[in-house]
Parts: structure tokens; sequence; C-alpha cells
């Protein structure tokens, strides 16, 4: 990539290459035995006409991935055209920078058939298109800062290392997960403090969110301290970098690491070198057993600290392969993995085999786990839902015992000395409680309750005792009744009396008493003499005067009688027998049969045509008036005579005189 003057410049390949009609850096295909800023020289100068000079020539950008292409003569395809997808392989995509004065006219070569058809200056940020595919992540890195040259790391888009002004950005594995082999650790003097073993760590433990937060910053240091975990004095003398980007590739855990220290980068980059977590196991849930070959296997359980990430020549998460653990792969560099060695193939072999044995001793291990798990769930529910009863049944007892701190309602109480009674009662309750080590609030909020139960439960047992007395007194009642009959009817017989003589001169004697001019009270009066006025007004409307009420006749009984006689003026009463009517029906039809009479005598009907009707009123001054209704000429026919007409002389000349 050659820039000048914040610009790029881009070729346009031509027919018959990779790539057709796509825009890119002058390069090409590495030739036998040939290094990668070798290429870059040979093909910018065949390319673009430009000699660079290799010391000029910056490093920049290498992306190892699959052929984004259809075939193996590429052309540009329209949006929605369908295409059949082609051999797929993988291309190595790698860029240098050159940077040029000013810009300038590249000769497009080799002049017997030039590759390329047009070329451009242009913005890095708005590249011609369409753009061949090892460029754009190139020109991306132009405006990346570490975060986003740490995530193209990852996501494959550029390789491990990539150089960031004053640090280097490696991907390096954290952790492994699954089976693997622990050699051996021997002290300086050549004594094994720790035998080989298989471990099987957890991919539960490892592969997840929370273990990649865990990871976050996590110091990147050159070997494994001692004492196995960092202190002070070996942080500041083994530290070269940090975790600033953790991820999850396959049954394993990385991250991309920042490096400062230069020697580390030198030793990462020129390999091989592998990586080794320093973590600390909690010791709960990690389990040892042996295995049917005698060999032991330590179940690792939840690392209680994730203390550091040591650089190192083998880790235990090579599974006793080659050094996996950093990818490094160096700009022009082109070698491929060594074979690996007899005892390091033993070892993997070990590995696979012992496997699924693993898996299944977990399985069972697991299983016993959740079964005492359950146990101690199930145990620990019963405790505490004994414990929630036995508590439940002292705070029913405490209540029961409140409730009768509260004295009953005497027969002579009153409602204010029932509740003072009770309100003095209620705060020795609430302080009893407080005494027993309840919050004040709480202990009140008891005391309220249990007075409340006390005084509902009080009140009931008194509606029972009251309807237990109502029905022994009925009872009683209906005893005696009973026995008086029998009495009665004892006497009659004695007598020679039926009883439906004796029924029949009983209700003569309620006709008689009816008879009987009762007293009456100044109300009663007051009542009869109100309702004769209203009906004097109603029937002086027709002429008449309102019936002088009885002796001893009660307002009640006036009321009926007059209404009777106006009864026929409403259309709605008329034939109704209001002495069957319950006091608050006959007040509704007493008041309507008065209004229905008055609005009779004012328009009165079936007065026959020709003929006119006096209607005769009582003023409240006592003077009557008349009035007539029907034809106003009516009184004077009797005295109008016939009419008659004289004939004077007959009209025989045709006109009218």
């Amino acid at each position: 990539m050659i820039l000048a003057g914040g610009k790029a410049l881009f070729l346009k390949r031509g027919p018959g290459g990779d790539y057709p009609g796509f825009w890119g850096f002058p390069g090409g295909r590495l030739e036998d035995g040939e290094a990668a800023i070798a290429a870059a020289i040979r093909e910018t100068r065949e390319e673009a006409g430009v000699s660079l000079e290799e010391k000029k020539l910056e490093p920049w950008a290498r992306r190892v991935a699959p052929r984004e292409t259809t075939g193996a003569v590429p052309t540009p395809v329209a949006p929605g055209q369908a295409v059949e997808p082609g051999p797929v392989d993988d291309v190595d995509f790698t860029t240098f920078i050159a940077r040029a004065e000013e810009e300038f006219v590249p000769v497009l070569g080799p002049k017997d058939s030039p590759e390329h058809v047009a070329w451009a200056w242009a913005p890095p940020y708005e590249p011609p298109e369409p753009l061949h595919p090892g460029c754009r992540i190139a020109l991306a890195k132009l405006t990346l800062d570490e975060l986003g040259i740490a995530r193209a790391i990852r996501d494959g888009e550029l390789t491990s290392p990539q150089r960031y002004k004053n640090v280097s950005l490696f991907a390096l594995r954290i952790s492994g997960t699954g089976v693997s082999y622990r050699s051996d650790k021997k002290d300086d003097d050549g004594k094994i403090i720790r035998e080989a073993e298989f471990v099987y760590r957890r991919p539960e433990n490892y592969l997840t969110e929370e273990f990649l937060a865990r990871c976050n910053g996590l110091p990147v240091i050159m070997f494994h301290p001692e004492k196995g975990l960092l202190n002070s004095e070996e942080f500041e003398n083994r530290v070269v970098g940090t975790i600033v980007l953790p991820y999850l590739k396959g049954d394993e855990v990385w991250g991309i690491a920042k490096i400062y220290d230069d020697r580390a980068v030198e030793a990462l980059t020129n390999g091989p070198m592998s990586t080794s977590p320093g973590v600390l196991l909690s010791g709960t849930g990690d389990q040892r057993i042996t295995m049917e070959d005698g060999s032991p296997l330590l179940i690792e359980g939840k690392p209680a600290l994730v203390d550091h990430l040591a650089i190192c020549q083998v880790g235990v998460w090579d599974k006793g392969g080659e050094p996996s653990g950093v990818l490094a792969t160096a700009i022009g560099d082109s070698s491929m993995p060594e074979t690996k060695d007899d005892d390091s193939k033993k070892i993997l072999d070990a590995i696979a085999g012992i496997a699924k044995k693993v898996d299944d001793a977990c399985t069972r291990l697991d299983a016993i786990e959740e079964s005492n798990k359950a146990e101690d769930a199930r145990r620990k529910a019963d405790a505490e839902a004994k414990e929630k009863a036995e508590a439940d049944s002292r705070r029913k007892a405490d209540d029961d015992a409140a409730r009768s701190k509260f004295s009953a309602r005497k027969d002579d109480d009153d409602d204010a000395s029932y509740k003072s009674r009770h309100d003095a009662e209620e705060k020795e309750v609430a302080s009893e409680f407080e005494k027993k080590g309840e919050a004040k609030e709480m202990a009140a909020d008891r005391a309220k309750k249990a007075r409340k139960d006390a005084e509902e439960e009080d009140e009931k047992k008194r509606e029972e005792k009251a309807k237990a007395d109502a029905k022994n007194k009925a009872d009683a009642e209906k005893e005696e009744e009973e026995e008086r009959k029998k009495a009665d009817a004892a006497a009659m017989r004695l007598i020679g009396v039926t009883a439906d003589q004796v029924k029949a001169v009983l209700a003569k004697m309620g006709e008689l008493d009816a008879r009987i001019p009762k007293a009456t009270t100044e109300a009663d009066y007051q009542a009869v003499i109100d309702l004769q006025a209203r009906y004097d007004a109603i029937c002086g409307q027709f002429g008449d005067q309102a019936a002088r009420p009885l002796a001893g006749e009660s307002a009640a009984a006036y009321d009926l009688r007059m209404a009777r006689g106006l009864q026929k003026h409403s259309a709605r009463w008329k034939d109704i027998d209001l002495s069957g009517l319950k006091p608050d029906a006959f007040a509704i039809a007493a008041d309507q049969i008065r209004t229905d009479a008055l609005s009779a005598a004012a328009n009165p009907t079936g007065v026959p045509d020709g003929r006119l009707v006096p209607i005769s009123k009582r003023l409240a001054t006592g003077h009557m008036v008349t009035e007539f209704r029907g034809a106003p000429d009516a009184w004077m026919r009797n005295f109008a005579g016939a009419t008659k007409r004289n004939v004077r002389r007959f009209n025989t000349s045709g006109s009218a005189a």
C-alpha cells in the first residue's frame, strides 16, 4: 500500500487473473523461496513502475483467511445475483506500507500484458469499489485503535501479533478444558514435589461469561513464580503485559494481550512458546481418583483465583503436543508446525484413551454430588419448615394469650367505659410483647390485632347468646300459648261453648269497640283538622264542603273516608280498594286522588254541545261563586224568537237590486 498526501494508490485488475474488475494495491503471488517483502518490492515495480527500498517498507498487516471468492477467476456480482460456490482455500494477505512524498502517475505493467487497466489515488476511508478482500482490513487498520485491532485478531481479520504504537498485540491461550497431563514438578535439587498426573478441567467452570470477566486485566508474566502466585516483587520482575480482550475459542479460553516488553515480544515472535495459567483451586469440588490402569486423575473444582498467565516453553494445555498457547505468525513467515515427536504422541494417545473414562467418572461424581446437594437441600428445607412451624406455634400461643387479656363487655357497660378499659388493656399487652423482644411498632400492631380479635370474638358470643335467649323465650311463649289454648279448650268444653261461637263474640266486641269514641291527642286532633282543610278546598271546587270528622275518628280513618269520596275522579285509583293498602302505599294513592280531583274540577268533561253547565265553588272566605262551562249563548236561546223576512217586491229584470 503506497500512501502520499493522505491518499492511497489503487489499481484496477484487468481480465484474465484473479478478481477482475476489483481495486487493490500493487501485489501478487510469492514465487518459490521468495520472502513476502521481496515479493512486494518486485510486484510494485512490475505493476506500477515504482522501485521501493526494503528499508523504507513498513510491515503493516497480515490476514490468513478462506478465499472470499466463488471461483478461480471471480468477477463482480450484482446484488441478488446467484453464483455457484467454487473451491475454497486459505489465502495469506500480507501488506506493507510505503510512503511517497507526493502523488505520481504509475506505469501499468508488465509492458507486454498489463495486469491492471486503471489507477486512482483515493482516501483510504473512501476506496473505489469493488475492493479486493485482502485490502479492506489493511485500510481499516489505519483508523483502528488497540481495542479495534484486538477485536480484528480475535475475529481472524488480522494475524497475531500486530504492532500498535508502543505495544504488540498477541493472541494467547489462557486455559484449556477437558483432560490433559501434568508432568512431575521438581525443585532446584531435582526432588519431585508433585508427581505427574492427569487433570480434568470442567468446561462449565471456564467456558462462561463470568470466567471471561475474571480474565480482564489478567497479568501476563514470563514463567511461573517459584511459589506459584504473584507477590509485589514477582509482579515487578515478571510482568510483561496484560490481557485486554478475553474470548472463547472452541473448548479453550483465549485472550488478546498487550505485550510491552521487547524481549518478551521477541521470544513470543521467534518461539515456539506456549502459555500456562496460574490458577489457585479452592479445594471445594476437587476430587482425586485412580484410573483402572493406576494413573492418578485430578478432577478440578471451580478456581478460587485466576492469578496470572505465564509465558513458558511448554504448557499443560498443549496436552503433550507442540507449544500452541501463542499465536505468532510473523509477516512473511510461511513455516508449518513441526511434526510431534513420539513422546508427545504417546501423551496425546493416552489423553484420548482416558477422555471417555474421565467423562463417565465425572458424570458419576456429578450425579453423586447432585444427589448430595438434593439431600442437603431437603434436610435444610425440613429444618426450616420445622423451625417455622415452631415459631408459628409460639406466635399463635402468644396471640391467644394476648386476646385473653381483654375483658368481655358487661351488661351495664356503655361504649365509653368499654373503650376506656380496652385502651388500658391494649397498652398492657403491647408492653408484654416488647418485653419478649418485639419491636415497638410491631408490638403495638400485634396488641391492636389481639384487641380487634378479642372484641370480635366477644361480640360474636354476645350475638349467639342473644339468639339463644330469643329462641328460649319464643319456645317458652309458644309452650305457654299451647298451654293457654289447652286451658281455654277445657273451659269451653266445661261451659258448652264452641270455638266458632267465641270467635263470633270477639268479632262483635271488636265492632262495638271500634264504634266507641276514642280519646284523641292534640297531635291527632290537629292532623284531622289539617286534612279537613285540604279536603274542604278540593270539595269547594265542586260547590260542596268536606265532611266533618266523626267523634274519636283518627286522621288515617278520616283520610280514607274522604279519599273514597273523591276516588271516582282518579282514572288510576277509582277501582282500587283503598282500605287494603298499606300506609305508605295509601299515602301515595291519596295524594294522587286529591291531585286528580282538583284537575277534574278545573276541567269538567261530559258537557253536551250547545249546553251551559254551572259549577259552584266555595272560596276560602266562605262565599259561594258559580262558573259556567259549555256554549256561552246557550242561556239566551230560550229568549230569542224565530227570525222573519218580509218580501217587499220581486225582481223581474234579471239583475240584482
